[in-house]
Order: C-alpha cells, then sequence, then structure tokens
C-alpha cells in the first residue's frame, strides 16, 4: 500500500513537470508567430522623362522579425477613371525602383508600394498621383543636310558649351543632335536658343549641330575630332586649346582661330580675313604672304616665332 502511493506521488510529480512543459512550449510557440506588418515607408521620387515614361523610386524598409533583405516590393498603378490596377510582376526583394512606360498623354495616374514580409504580413505605402505630360508634336523644318559634327574627350552626363550663329532666316532649321542618329529624338535632341554661349548636357561624346551654321566658337572643350565638310556655309570658327590633330575643308572659312599643333597638319584658306594662332607647339616658320585679305593677326603665346615678314598683307590693320 505504501509503494503504492510513493508511486501515485511520483506519477502526480511527473504529470506536473510534463504539464509545465507544454505551458512554456505553449507560450514560446505563441511568441513565435509573426502577426507584424513592415514599417511604414513611402514613395520618394516620381519623374516623368517622357509623355508616356516615368520612373518611380521608393524607400526600402524594415520588419520586427523578417531581415530587411528578404522583405519583397510591388509597384501598383491605376489610371483614374478605371477599375483596373496593373503591377510590376511578382514581388522583389531590394526592389525600390520602377519604370512605367507605355502610359497615356495628359492622364493622372495613382501609384503605391506593397511590401511582404516572410510571413506574408502586408503593408501599403501611402498612394499618391501623377499626370502625364501632353504628346510633344515633332518640330517640322529641320535642316537635315547641313551639318557640323564635334567629338569631344568629356565625358557623358558632362557639360559643353558653345556657341553657334547664322542668318534669321535659316535658324528655324537649326537642331543639336546629340546621339549622332540623323533624326530628331524627343528628350534628346535640343533646339538651340541661339542667347549666345550655351551649356548642353553630353548623351553622347560624338554629336551633330544641324543648320546652315556660319559661325561656331567651341574653344576648351576636349575637341578631339572636328568635321566641317557637310557645312560650306561656315565662316567663322575658332576651336582653339582643344587637342584637334587637324581640320579639314577649310577653304570657305574668313575668320579662323586654332592651335599651332592643329595649324600645322591642316590646309589653311588663303581668304583669311582674321587669323588668331595659340601655341601648343613650335612652329618652324611661318610664312603668312599667301593671306593678302589678312587684317587681323593674333599670335598668342608663340615663343618660336622670332620674325615675320607681314610685306605682303597690306590689309593688316590689327596685329
Amino acid at each position: 500500500m505504501k509503494l503504492i502511493k510513493n508511486l501515485q506521488k511520483d506519477t502526480y510529480l511527473l504529470l506536473m513537470i510534463v504539464a509545465l512543459v507544454v505551458i512554456s512550449c505553449s507560450k514560446n510557440d505563441n511568441n513565435s508567430i509573426d502577426t507584424e506588418s513592415p514599417i511604414l515607408a513611402t514613395i520618394t521620387k516620381i519623374e516623368t522623362t517622357a509623355f508616356d515614361t516615368t520612373t518611380i523610386t521608393w524607400d526600402l524598409t524594415t520588419d520586427g522579425q523578417t531581415d530587411a533583405k528578404e522583405l519583397t516590393y510591388q509597384l501598383l498603378w491605376q489610371m483614374r477613371g478605371s477599375s483596373e490596377v496593373k503591377n510590376s510582376g511578382t514581388p522583389k526583394a531590394l526592389f525600390s525602383t520602377y519604370k512605367l512606360t507605355g502610359l497615356t498623354e495628359k492622364t493622372t495616374y495613382r501609384v503605391w508600394v506593397k511590401v511582404w514580409d516572410k510571413a506574408g504580413n502586408t503593408t501599403e505605402y501611402p498612394a499618391q498621383e501623377f499626370t502625364t505630360p501632353a504628346k510633344p508634336i515633332n518640330p517640322t523644318g529641320l535642316d537635315t543636310t547641313n551639318y557640323i559634327q564635334l567629338t569631344t574627350e568629356k565625358k557623358v552626363g558632362e557639360i559643353i558649351s558653345f556657341f553657334i550663329d547664322g542668318d534669321k532666316i535659316d535658324k528655324k532649321g537649326f537642331w543639336i543632335d546629340f546621339n549622332n542618329n540623323g533624326k530628331w529624338d524627343e528628350g534628346i535632341d535640343v533646339l538651340p536658343k541661339f542667347e549666345g554661349y550655351l551649356d548642353y548636357t553630353l548623351k553622347s561624346q560624338t554629336f551633330r549641330i544641324y543648320g546652315k551654321v556660319i559661325e561656331l566658337i567651341c574653344a576648351y572643350r576636349e575637341l578631339t575630332d572636328l568635321n566641317i565638310s557637310h557645312n560650306p556655309f561656315l565662316r567663322k570658327l575658332f576651336v582653339e586649346n582643344n587637342k584637334l590633330p587637324s581640320i579639314k575643308n577649310l577653304e570657305h572659312i574668313t575668320a579662323l582661330s586654332l592651335d599651332s599643333h592643329t595649324m600645322l597638319n591642316s590646309t589653311l584658306p588663303t581668304n583669311l580675313s582674321f587669323l588668331d594662332i595659340t601655341e601648343t607647339t613650335a612652329i618652324p616658320a611661318f610664312d603668312v604672304k599667301a593671306f593678302t585679305n589678312l587684317k587681323e593677326l593674333l599670335i598668342n603665346r608663340c615663343k618660336s616665332i622670332h620674325s615675320l615678314d607681314l610685306s605682303q598683307n597690306p590689309q593688316l590693320v590689327r596685329l
């Protein structure tokens, strides 16, 4: 009888221990259930780059239990007045920017971001709206025949500055083909404003200036090549302090500014009325007798020239 009582006592203690273990495990299981949604974040940038294209950028967020690198994101958008909601596809981790294409011009869109944690909890960022611009009308009357082609060592995205001029009647045909493909591309190519020396953002290291350009000033711009053979209207060319090995087809030029290393490998026209030389390499001999129309001769930093014969330049008024 005493043995049975002892067994009952031991069994009771064992059952109590088992019960406590079960309760403890149950609490731990309840604590491990993830019911917390990811922290709310926001769309940070809406950039419309064309009438049918907009790029959306948003902040990545965090979560109480899911690692930030494992949170997945999806962009959603909806045209105003439509019930259709489109999305960026399967949710992806570390996904924070998306380009919307094929949008309709002059239309308002609503966009928002949805984020999931590993447990399936979701958070939706506050929706924002944007309106697409009108589809641009391509300019008409552009000159596609006459052009000057330039190549620079400046990098794409850097600023290049130059001055161009022409007859008023011809300026409506001027344009800058920044991707050098011979056709107008909205958002890439530019119509010049003729407001003096203007800054442009390079989209290609080789580009063309179309139109009957009479004057081009593009000094100190790291030019490595200049092709003027397709513009017989060019009369004034100022391209000193560049890296041009030579310039061909100068026969129509009447005013010229260039480096001595470029001059030595180029054939200068005899009808020059203005000549400006910057010494970048020594000039062994400089004969200006052929330039009988020369009115202005400027020689900058030319230490290698010790004498000049100007007897055949009766029109020279400035030296």
